[in-house]
């Protein structure tokens, strides 16, 4: 029997570092000339530290008697997907704060692109021609 690497089927450290994900236009699905972000991966430490912070506030709220409201899941959803991001063509934005990436996954077509990469354990594989 084949002995299994699990070592070259690790993302983490890949999510972290990222990949640069081509944003296309959705309605030629052809690449948007300059228009590159660095994405993390949903393994990424800072991924998952963000959905565990959230989580926990959450929490906090409910123990004070607080329940969500609809707004405050979508805020919640927008910055969990833009902590995604970890960088944005110069210029394409006014500054490099999580602002700006949250005003960048809220536009649904590239939120569903970041998404989509992010969820692509392929890009963050040890070696993959997209992390390195």
């Amino acid at each position: 029997m084949d002995r299994i690497d699990f070592a070259a089927l690790d993302t983490r450290k890949g999510a972290e570092a990222g990949f640069d994900l081509q944003l296309l236009d959705v309605s030629t699905r052809r690449p948007l000339p300059g228009f590159v972000l660095r994405i993390r991966g949903y393994d990424s430490e800072t991924y998952q530290n963000k959905a565990l912070e959230q989580q926990r506030l959450r929490l906090e709220r409910r123990r004070d008697g607080k329940v969500p409201t609809e707004a405050d899941l979508k805020n919640d959803a927008l910055e969990l997907a833009a902590a995604l991001v970890i960088s944005w063509p110069e210029g394409a934005m006014v500054d490099g704060s999580a602002a700006t990436a949250v005003s960048i996954v809220a536009v649904p077509a590239i939120r569903e692109q970041v998404e989509a990469g992010a969820a692509d354990r392929g890009n963050f594989l040890p070696g993959s021609a997209k992390s390195s």
